[in-house]
């Protein structure tokens, strides 16, 4: 198995396509130089995403965010990410 990531560029529209309208979300912020095994594959789409093939170490978390649903199911970025 694997744990996809998405840049900083990439986030609004992971969310979008994959989290709209769920509440409770939370997101990571990774310190990348520390993962081992990432890899980037491209999507279905042409985008290419990071996906991590080993545990996730606690050690390259960087920032833990809660993220805030809005009413019409999108969800606000925090502004520090």
């Amino acid at each position: 198995g694997f744990i996809h990531f998405s840049d900083k560029k990439q986030v609004q529209g992971t969310l979008k396509k994959h989290y709209f309208n769920h509440e409770n979300l939370i997101l990571l912020k990774i310190n990348a130089l520390k993962l081992v095994n990432l890899v980037w594959e491209q999507a279905s789409d042409g985008n290419m995403f990071p996906h991590l093939y080993s545990h996730l170490e606690i050690a390259s978390v960087c920032d833990v965010y809660d993220l805030i649903m809005n009413e019409d199911g999108s969800h606000k970025l925090p502004s520090d990410y």
